[in-house]
């Protein structure tokens, strides 16, 4: 599941192969509002967490990635992991 459906998410799908049928989840605190699908994923608000219950989060985001693992934790979500962490591991 990510959290973060603007660039970063875009991006990996047009040039990363991310195949977004096998995303099942993709939330966004302010994206949500204004677009309800993304590459055919349906974007929901964080609060999707709590139902959801993922036992990964991985948050697509540059500039806030600590304040938004940090609600992704308070949800609930256990495993939350920064883009940046993701690359740093295959460098």
């Amino acid at each position: 599941m990510g959290w973060g459906a603007t660039t970063i998410f875009d991006l990996l799908v047009k040039y990363g192969g991310l195949d977004p049928a096998k995303v099942p989840l993709l939330v966004d605190s302010y994206v949500y509002r204004y677009l309800p699908l993304h590459h055919g994923v349906a974007v929901k608000a964080p609060t999707a967490l709590r139902v959801a219950g993922p036992d990964v989060c991985i948050v697509l985001a540059r500039f806030s990635a600590d304040a938004i693992k940090d609600s992704a934790r308070q949800f609930g979500v256990r495993n939350v992991i920064s883009f940046s962490e993701l690359l740093q591991s295959v460098l």
